[in-house]
């Protein structure tokens, strides 16, 4: 059941319609490729930039989803922490819609600084480049951080083009690094190994 609070959140996105009992999910407002951001906002293409920033955001979340609901469990800190982020990721999508940046201040990247070096300190040291893999829970995450990485580009396009979110595109960046963090520990957590990188083309080995 939805939350009183939670329904006035929604009532401000898409449509501006919560969810009532007997209601239908689907709107058909959006059938003819167009769609808001806000309510008050005018209808504009679902291509536009801070629609794929949204759908990323969405996206990655997603991902988080995923590696939660896999089978073998993971520690609790990190679960706290992914479920944290899921929320994060929502918040961050309100202040999209209605164009804000997000963690001006830099208090939440900091904290993901800390538990990036906390992360870096319980891995092995990296040597060399690593593939995606190294358990499901660790490739899982290596998705994420690949969709994370998409996101920032959408982010810094939006940036350019449709208004300044500095805070935002520093938050991003940093949590793509986060996520390669904990990709890698989860790697140990599962008694696996990592993938090595090695060249393949002998034009890579060649020095200029």
């Amino acid at each position: 059941m939805t939350s009183p609070k939670l329904e006035r959140k929604l009532s401000g996105l898409g449509s501006g319609r919560s969810e009532r009992k007997g209601s239908v999910l689907f709107t058909k407002a959006g059938d003819g490729g167009q769609s808001q951001t806000l309510s008050s906002r005018p209808k504009r293409s679902k291509s536009s930039i801070d629609f794929h920033v949204l759908g990323e955001l969405d996206e990655l979340s997603a991902h988080f989803g995923v590696v939660l609901s896999l089978p073998d469990p993971l520690p609790e800190e990190w679960v706290a922490t992914l479920k944290a982020m899921q929320c994060t990721l929502l918040d961050i999508g309100s202040a999209v819609a209605k164009e804000l940046d997000f963690d001006i201040g830099g208090e939440l990247c900091s904290d993901l600084e800390k538990k990036i070096i906390s992360l870096q300190n319980q891995a092995p040291p990296l040597r060399n480049f690593i593939l995606p893999g190294g358990g499901m829970a660790s490739a899982q995450l290596h998705v994420a951080r690949a969709v994370c990485r998409r996101l920032e580009r959408f982010v810094v396009t939006m940036h350019s083009d449709v208004y300044e979110c500095p805070g935002l595109m520093r938050f991003i960046n940093r949590t793509s690094d986060f996520v390669f963090a904990l990709a890698r520990l989860a790697t140990v957590h599962c008694h696996a190994e990592e993938v090595q990188y090695s060249p393949k083309l002998g034009i890579l080995n060649e020095r200029t």
